[in-house]
């Protein structure tokens, strides 16, 4: 046996006057229009002011050169000193953002998204190879290798999530046989902040 159940007229006419059929947000206030043409004011709609999906901060960029000459020694990693900023090149407030020491370490003094390049140019040997590289808190971040060149330049670029008080080194290493001086152009560090 089936039981159904059905609506009269006048409940589904009932129903059909409360339906909601429109409504627009008038002001800060939502407004409900019904299919009887009648209206309901839902309150207040309006949520925090958002961002506008751009960002306002402006990358802070800091570039130092080193003029590191002396000779490294085969196979041992060397930490690259003697770094200077290069004012002309780095933005404003990049002194605030990155200290260096003598001793070859970059302090970030800012938390954000970096992204870091180190160029170290080695003298002139046909052996052996050449490794350019990052370094944060002491340990590898990234490494650039290069065989046997003559006279190479060799970049490594790494993006990392620094925080303040984090510490950058540079780092070069060569396997030629002997030890090897550095050659010009002179040494590149860039520290760009992304974000």
């Amino acid at each position: 046996m089936v039981t159904v159940t059905g609506l009269t007229v006048s409940r589904m006419l009932d129903i059909e006057a409360k339906s909601i059929v429109d409504g627009d947000v008038v002001g800060d206030n939502l407004i409900l229009t019904k299919h009887n043409g009648t209206t309901i004011n839902a309150g207040n709609v309006r949520g925090p002011a958002g961002n506008n999906g751009l960002s306002t901060f402006s990358p802070i960029l800091y570039r130092a050169a080193s003029v590191y000459a002396t000779n490294l020694a085969n196979g041992v990693t060397t930490i690259i000193t003697g770094w200077s900023l290069t004012s002309g090149e780095s933005s404003p407030g990049a002194s605030a953002m990155v200290s260096y020491n003598s001793n070859g370490n970059f302090t970030i003094n800012q938390t954000g998204l970096y992204s870091v390049t180190f160029t170290f140019s080695f003298g002139a040997h046909t052996t052996g190879r050449r490794v350019s590289m990052i370094h944060k808190n002491g340990t590898e971040q990234r490494r650039q290798n290069v065989a046997s060149p003559n006279d190479a330049t060799v970049e490594v670029v790494d993006h990392l999530l620094l925080t303040n008080g984090d510490i950058l080194t540079f780092r070069a290493y060569q396997q030629s046989g002997v030890a090897l001086g550095a050659a010009s152009p002179f040494h590149d560090v860039t520290i760009l902040r992304l974000s």
